[in-house]
């Protein structure tokens, strides 16, 4: 695997894209974010907050929350999807989002 060219610039402007598109959808932003290059794929690693009112529904309302939740990753795929390109020129063929609730790390992979 070789690291993509990105600046570190542009690193940076992936995070406030990121980040931007995160804070719109969830109402706060991230921590801890790691921008990574290789070959082909961006890939972000990031500590979230859990979403009070998704958290609320953990217990009595599973089913529903794990719709809510797989209805909200499609809109912030869409959303990055759309500033990547309209901020940097990017066009990603693939975003690919998993969080784990557990210990409330978010990877993002774009594929190139």
């Amino acid at each position: 695997m070789s690291e993509c060219t990105f600046s570190t610039t542009a690193k940076k402007q992936l995070f406030e894209i990121y980040n931007a598109v995160n804070k719109n959808i969830y109402g706060f932003g991230t921590n801890d974010v790691k921008v990574i290059t290789i070959d082909n794929l961006i890939i972000f690693s990031a500590h979230h907050n859990r979403v009070p009112c998704l958290k609320a529904l953990e217990k009595n309302y599973f089913t529903l929350k794990e719709s809510v939740d797989a209805a909200i990753m499609k809109v912030f795929k869409e959303q990055l999807h759309e500033q990547l390109t309209n901020k940097m020129d990017i066009h990603p063929k693939a975003i690919l989002r998993d969080y784990s609730a557990d210990t409330l790390i978010v990877i993002t992979v774009i594929v190139l």
